[in-house]
């Protein structure tokens, strides 16, 4: 029983010194490595400092940033394959979700790309808004593009939308709005002197 234990304290005292190499070895290879103490530690805790594993320092995989160039050329590569309409893409259960949307966005669209040509104000947005949730059978999508002369795309979105801009945000469109309206009132003023004048020397 007393050489039992002995030989298990021998071997309780080998595996300190074993630990107490591994940590010191570990914190010379970070000192000279570029990992910071987050990353280190992290490391540390996951291995929970067991002398049976590695010695090694084991750099951290990082993604290479790509430029703008490559990535615009590798989704012109893969355009055809993703953006290609199905017909009968209904049938294919297999098909992902964001494709389905895609093939659905494409058909109410009228296989034409999205591009608004008309700026909407806040207020017309608020207006769709309010007489597609009062009235949504009478007033869809169709109807309102005909009202506000908008294309149904740009009309579903903002009845899709529930953005809501803050008060500073609201103010501040407010205050501009006034002075675009002070200054037309004014324009107009000038105009209309300018022109009394002339009227007068015709006369």
């Amino acid at each position: 029983m007393l050489k039992h234990k002995a030989e298990l304290c021998k071997i309780e005292e080998k595996k300190q010194v074993k630990y107490k190499r591994d940590l010191i070895r570990q914190i010379r290879l970070h000192q000279t490595s570029r990992l910071n103490k987050k990353t280190f530690l992290l490391q540390m805790i996951n291995r929970k400092c067991n002398p049976n594993l590695s010695l090694t320092n084991t750099p951290l995989t990082r993604k290479k940033k790509k430029n703008p160039e490559e990535i615009s050329s590798s989704l012109l590569s893969n355009d055809n394959k993703t953006i290609n309409y199905d017909p009968n893409w209904r049938e294919n259960e297999n098909l992902p979700g964001w494709l389905r949307h895609r093939f659905a966005m494409k058909e109410r669209i009228g296989f034409k790309y999205w591009k608004p040509h008309k700026k909407v104000n806040r207020e017309v947005m608020d207006k769709i808004r309010w007489l597609h949730n009062q009235l949504p059978e009478e007033y869809n999508a169709e109807k309102l593009s005909k009202h506000f002369k908008i294309s149904p795309e740009s009309i579903r979105r903002i009845i899709k939308s529930k953005f809501i801009p803050k008060s500073k945000i609201l103010e501040r469109q407010e205050r501009k709005y006034r002075e675009k309206l002070i200054k037309f009132k004014e324009e107009q003023k000038n105009r209309r002197k300018a022109k009394a004048p002339q009227q007068k020397n015709q006369q």
